[in-house]
C-alpha cells in the first residue's frame, strides 16, 4: 500500500499509439495518392499528344515501361519515408507531451484521493491542460480548507458530538447484543451440550472422550478470546485525559497482557499532536480494527505504525492472521468496517484495507494534519 505513485514503463500509452495510429495512416494516404498521381499524370500525357511530345522532349523514360515503372516505384518509396520521417518528428513529441500531462494529472488525483491534501500540479503554458490543472489546483484548495474546516469544528463541537454519539450508541448496543448471541452464546451452548454428553462416553469410549475434551477446550478459547475482543469494544470512546500515544501504548500493554500468544510490536514516529476530538475519533477506528483482529483473524502477530508524511499522519495495522476476502465483506455490508470508513470520511482522512485469505490483513489509516505555526 503506501503512497508511492508506481513508475510507469517507458513504453507506447494508449495516446501515443492511438496518435502514431492516425501519423501512419495519413503517410499511407499521401503514399497512395502520390503513386496514383503519378499513374493518372501519365495517362493523360499518353492521350494528349501535344503533351506527349513536350514529355518526350524532356525525358526518354518511356511510359509504363519498366523503367517507368521503376522510377514511380523509387519515388513513391522516397515520399513515404520522408512523409513518416515528417509526421514522426512532430506527432511522438506531441504524443508524449500529453501522454506526460495526463500522467501528471492521473498521479495527482491518486494522491489527493489518498489523502495528501497538499497535491497540486505545477502549470505549464497555456493550454488546455493548464486549464486543467489550475481548476484542480483550485478543488484542492477548496477542499483541504474544508477539511481543517470539518477538523475544527469537530474540535469545537466536542458537547454535540458527545450526545450524537449517545443517541447512536443504542444501535452500537443492539449490535454488541447480535454478537453476543451469534458468537459467544452459540458457542457456550454448545460447550454446554457436549459436556452433558461427555460423562457417557468417558465410560464408552475413553479416547473419543479425549478428544471430545480437546474440542471443548478449543471452544472454551475461542469464546474467551471472543470475550476480550468484544470487552475491548466496550472500552470508553474518548481517551481518558490521555494523549493518543499514551493511549494507544495502554492499550496494546493490555493487548499483551490478555494475549500471550500475541506478539506485539509498535513503532511510534508520531510528533505533531492532534485535536482532542480528532484522537479519540481514530483511537475509536484502531480500537474496532483490534478487535476485528482478536475476533476473525487468529493472529500470532501484530504490528502497528504510526508516523508522519507530506502533513498527514499514517497509522498502519498488520497482522499474520486468516485474512479475509474483502470483496465478499464488501458486498456483505461489514458493520465494523463501514463504521470505520465514516469516521474516517470525518475527519477528511482516507482508510485502505488490504487482506486475501491465508495472507494476513493490513490496514492504513491516513489523516491530513495541520501543524503549529
Amino acid at each position: 500500500m503506501g503512497d508511492k505513485i508506481r513508475k510507469r514503463p517507458q513504453q507506447l500509452s494508449g495516446v501515443q499509439w492511438q496518435i502514431l495510429k492516425v501519423q501512419w495512416k495519413i503517410v499511407v494516404v499521401i503514399t497512395v495518392v502520390f503513386c496514383l498521381g503519378i499513374l493518372i499524370s501519365a495517362s493523360a500525357i499518353q492521350s494528349s499528344s501535344h503533351l506527349y511530345e513536350i514529355y518526350t522532349g524532356a525525358t526518354s523514360i518511356i511510359l509504363f515501361s519498366n523503367s517507368f515503372f521503376k522510377v514511380v516505384f523509387i519515388a513513391t518509396v522516397y515520399v513515404f519515408l520522408i512523409s513518416f520521417a515528417v509526421a514522426f518528428l512532430y506527432s511522438f513529441p506531441l504524443a508524449r507531451y500529453i501522454k506526460n500531462q495526463i500522467e501528471k494529472l492521473v498521479d495527482a488525483a491518486n494522491l489527493f484521493t489518498r489523502g495528501k491534501l497538499t497535491t497540486r500540479i505545477k502549470t505549464e503554458g497555456t493550454n488546455e491542460f493548464s486549464e486543467l490543472s489550475d481548476s484542480f489546483n483550485a478543488m484542492a484548495d477548496n477542499y483541504e480548507k474544508q477539511v481543517l474546516s470539518l477538523q475544527k469544528l469537530l474540535n469545537e463541537n466536542s458537547k454535540l458530538i458527545e450526545q450524537a454519539e449517545q443517541a447512536a450508541s443504542l444501535e452500537e448496543r443492539r449490535k454488541l447484543a447480535r454478537d453476543l448471541h451469534d458468537a459467544v452464546s452459540q458457542q457456550l451452548f454448545a460447550i454446554s451440550m457436549t459436556m452433558a454428553a461427555l460423562p457417557k462416553l468417558v465410560e464408552k469410549n475413553s479416547d473419543q472422550a479425549k478428544k471430545v475434551f480437546h474440542d471443548i477446550e478449543k471452544m472454551v478459547n475461542n469464546a474467551q478470546q471472543e470475550l476480550r475482543a468484544l470487552i475491548m469494544h466496550l472500552r470508553p470512546v474518548t481517551l481518558d485525559g490521555k494523549s493518543f500515544q499514551e493511549g494507544i501504548r495502554s492499550l496494546l500493554e493490555e493487548l499483551k497482557i490478555k494475549n500471550n500468544h500475541l506478539t506485539i510490536e509498535l513503532i511510534d514516529e508520531q510528533k505533531t499532536q492532534l485535536p482532542s476530538r480528532i484522537e479519540d475519533q481514530l483511537f475509536r477506528i484502531i480500537q474496532e480494527a483490534i478487535s476485528n483482529m482478536l475476533r476473525h483473524a487468529s493472529a500470532t502477530s501484530f504490528e502497528m505504525k504510526m508516523f508522519e508524511k507530506d502533513q498527514r499522519l499514517f497509522i498502519v495495522l498488520e497482522d499474520n492472521g486468516v485474512g479475509f476476502n474483502l470483496e465478499e465483506m464488501e458486498k456483505k455490508g461489514s458493520y465494523g468496517l463501514m463504521t470505520m470508513k465514516e469516521r474516517m470520511i470525518e475527519l477528511g482522512g482516507n482508510l485502505t484495507v488490504l487482506s486475501y485469505p491465508n495472507k494476513g490483513t493490513k490496514v492504513e489509516l491516513r489523516v491530513p494534519i495541520q501543524k503549529k505555526e
